[in-house]
């Protein structure tokens, strides 16, 4: 399929892929207005003057999780080939980067040849780091049929913080390829996709501008759909081999009838030792059935969790469940939202859910997790968010493992 025929057909295609029967609108251009000059106002910055609270030390952690950061984005993307395992022929991948700029226009982006966002800017200058030397990273993978930039709120959001994002394209499971059949494997090529484009990023050559920046020795993990599966494993998640084995000589394992090949890479893990934290966007129900208990406690990181109850394949409860064995339970949340579809976490957007709440909800709490574990923000806004106080929606309800 062409790139043309791709974007004519592609958001209504991957709704119907992704969202069941729930309408979707296509979420309106976001005013480029809205991210200010990194100069000008601090992004926002929450003030904790004469309220006697501690103003933290990075500068990047006093701007408003809820709001657009000081910088505007920019957007580059180029193919990546990796061996996913020994002995296995090279796989290709396409790798997507946000950064921040301080660019005010440029030629408009377009991700994966399926979506335009004219107020992000293809191939922008760099902006300096908030907080020298290296910008902190978010990695990002996108649901089945899906695309590195199926959840732009996110990778924009985070870009105009100061963070760089990195998502692959996980090549054999893009939207073109939807009706197209799935090889076992692909149950495991996408946390290897995950570790090969960090590893495309941090191999850089030196002439690049991006070139050793990014931290990509401790990064925060995400995925929405299909990409909350490549969550769990990238984030060190173990299957039950014994399980998974007698599935798979029935045909029913991960994918349908897994090689002895597929096997073995589940047994050797798929975990990525850079994540240090976990953010699954509405995964589906049924992933951590092949670990079981002993599997998801292998799941060593801190976990945010957020579901809607109108997202059928994905209702929360039974995945908050099974996430009961994590080691770092009491440093994990689950945020589950009143009428929340499957796209609130892919265009951002659910007609059931007005879209000033939608927002509010994404933006606050996958930011300043990120935040707390990846930069150890200790600020009051974020502690609160994290504690299931200062709520910004009141259609969201939140969780906790253990007290904060």
């Amino acid at each position: 399929m062409n790139k043309v025929r791709s974007a004519a057909m592609g958001l209504g295609l991957w709704c119907a892929v992704a969202c069941g029967a729930d309408p979707v609108a296509k979420p309106a251009a976001a005013d480029s207005a809205s991210f200010g000059d990194a100069a000008a106002d601090g992004g926002g910055a929450d003030s904790a003057k004469g309220d006697g609270a501690v103003q933290p030390e990075r500068l990047d952690l006093q701007w408003d999780v809820a709001k657009p950061g000081p910088y505007r984005v920019g957007y580059r993307a180029w193919s990546h080939s990796y061996i996913p395992a020994a002995e296995d022929p090279s796989r290709t991948i396409g790798v997507a980067v946000w950064y921040p700029t301080t660019d005010k226009a440029g030629a408009p982006a377009n991700y994966s040849g399926i979506m335009d966002r004219p107020e992000v800017f293809a191939d922008a200058s760099l902006a300096a780091p908030a907080v020298p030397p290296k910008y902190p990273v978010l990695v990002y993978s996108h649901g089945y049929s899906g695309w590195a930039g199926g959840s732009p709120w996110l990778c924009e959001h985070f870009a105009s913080h100061g963070w760089v994002v990195i998502a692959p394209d996980h090549t054999g499971n893009l939207l073109p390829d939807h009706d197209a059949p799935k090889p076992t494997a692909l149950w495991w090529w996408r946390a290897r996709d995950v570790s090969a484009a960090i590893d495309a990023v941090a191999a850089l050559p030196a002439t690049d501008p991006l070139a050793g920046k990014p931290d990509v020795s401790k990064v925060v993990m995400s995925g929405h759909s299909f990409g909350g599966y490549t969550t769990w494993v990238s984030s060190g998640g173990m299957f039950d081999q014994a399980k998974l084995a007698a599935a798979c000589a029935e045909g029913k394992g991960l994918g349908g009838a897994c090689t002895a090949h597929d096997l073995a890479q589940y047994a050797k893990g798929l975990a990525d030792p850079r994540i240090v934290a976990a953010m699954a966007l509405a995964p589906g129900n049924g992933d951590l059935k092949w670990m079981g208990p002993s599997g998801v406690a292998k799941i060593n990181v801190p976990v945010l969790l957020m579901t809607g109850t109108a997202d059928g394949g994905h209702i929360g409860g039974p995945i908050w469940q099974e996430l009961q064995p994590l080691p770092r339970l009491k440093d994990s949340l689950w945020v589950d939202v009143q009428d929340g579809c499957h796209a609130l976490w892919g265009f951002g957007e659910c007609l059931a859910v007005p879209k000033d709440q939608g927002y509010a909800i994404n933006l606050h709490y996958p930011l300043a997790f990120a935040r707390r574990w990846l930069l150890g923000d200790s600020g009051a806004k974020t502690t609160e968010l994290l504690a299931g106080q200062g709520i910004p929606s009141p259609l969201a309800t939140v969780k906790l493992g253990k007290t904060l």
